[in-house]
């Protein structure tokens, strides 16, 4: 099934849409969990689509996040630019300057960062190449000429301002940066806000609006942004079938671990209740003896 005809496309502007819609995908063809599996607390993702579920969770909450750096800052995710390439995962503006974000959940990993690779587990991944790409492309729109409005006056040109990538790590056991890329920033999911809101103020006001307006122009669907003018509520009827699905499968997880968390500790004092006897029962044969 693929993601972009099987699921809604406003999910598909949604942060961790495309691991969503993987996820979703498999979860549909395995079977339901049995009684029993309910009862002991068993997951309810299956071993194929979890990957596709730790990193569509991993996405949100960096999303989640991002929408903490208040009303300056505005952020579009699933951004496409070019129908004939996948789109940017998500793109932020604020006072702080334009950057790419791309999300990778690494759970217990060991990262090295160096200027030429980025290593996981001492495996070379193309996170950085990648995360270029995704900003070149940003940064080639908002340098091209303004496209011509229907009133025929031009419009205002975008202002020169430079586009960062940002790899934000997840769950990783270990981060070393040797010799990180001076282009590409590569940092925790717990540093990232605080590593916006202490980049310097360049970019307020009208020049603001103005890069989101030629990104809004330049994008091939609609952007859903979040942040200023976003929506303050949102309930199951406006939100899109994929984000409700996914957070009903995230509401059975926490239960799944609840009940998990319940067996253990019924476990635990079982076993302090077992060893408690014993040990009584051990002091009244000594006793006894004695």
């Amino acid at each position: 099934m693929s993601p972009d005809t099987a699921h809604s496309p406003d999910s598909l502007r949604e942060p961790g849409a495309a691991a969503m819609a993987q996820c979703l995908a498999v979860q549909e063809r395995t079977r339901p969990r049995s009684a029993w599996a309910r009862l002991v607390g068993r997951s309810p993702v299956c071993e194929d689509a979890l990957p596709w579920y730790v990193g569509a969770v991993a996405e949100r909450e960096v999303a989640a996040r991002l929408r903490r750096l208040g009303p300056d800052w505005v952020s579009a995710a699933g951004v496409r630019l070019d129908t004939h390439a996948p789109p940017v995962e998500l793109v932020l503006v604020g006072p702080g300057g334009v950057y790419t974000v791309t999300t990778k959940f690494l759970q217990d990993a060991r990262v090295r960062v160096g200027s030429l690779r980025l290593l996981v587990d001492g495996t070379r991944m193309p996170y950085v190449r990648a995360a270029r790409e995704e900003a070149a492309r940003v940064r080639s729109v908002l340098s091209a000429p303004p496209p011509l409005p229907r009133s025929g006056r031009p419009a205002p040109p975008a202002p020169a301002v430079a586009v960062t990538p940002l790899i934000v790590l997840v769950g990783a056991r270990r981060v070393e940066l040797v010799d990180p890329p001076r282009d590409v920033v590569v940092l925790r999911d717990r540093a990232l806000t605080r590593w916006l809101r202490r980049r310097p103020r360049i970019l307020e006001g009208v020049a603001r609006a103005i890069v989101v307006d030629r990104l809004a122009a330049a994008a091939s669907a609609p952007l859903v942004l979040s942040g200023r003018g976003a929506a303050k509520t949102e309930t199951d009827l406006t939100r899109p079938p994929d984000v409700v699905a996914f957070a009903a499968l995230r509401r059975q997880v926490r239960s799944a671990a609840a009940v998990r968390g319940l067996w253990l500790a019924l476990f635990i004092l079982v076993a302090a209740a077992v060893l408690g006897l014993g040990a009584l029962h051990i002091e009244g044969l000594l006793g006894f003896t004695g």
